[in-house]
């Protein structure tokens, strides 16, 4: 999948490639409900659905494959309702922080 956006900046186009992870399908399916099976589950599922380990989720870096990644785990976790403070936890991050991915 070769997927690129094109952008008009002061009447230059700028053409910017989209990551393959950031534009393929999920694999995995949101469950309905509430904790169905914790937040490593989520973590696990979400992680294998988007093509990283779980160290990469968890760990310092900003990429947007990684950040699009951690913003559907955060939301899973949400709807399976747990709280800010939990998933920033388990995603090594400030419960703030995840309040934006959500967002």
């Amino acid at each position: 999948m070769n997927t690129r956006a094109t952008v008009e900046i002061l009447g230059v186009k700028v053409y910017i490639p989209a990551a393959p992870a950031a534009c393929a399908p999920l694999k995995w399916q949101p469950s309905p409900g509430a904790r169905a099976g914790g937040l490593a589950t989520i973590l696990d599922s979400c992680s294998e659905a988007f093509g990283f380990a779980v160290q990469d989720l968890v760990g310092p870096s900003h990429s947007r494959a990684l950040v699009a990644a951690r913003r559907e785990f955060a939301r899973e976790a949400r709807r399976q309702g747990y709280s800010f403070p939990e998933i920033g936890r388990a995603l090594g991050r400030h419960h703030t922080t995840v309040m934006h991915l959500v967002k």
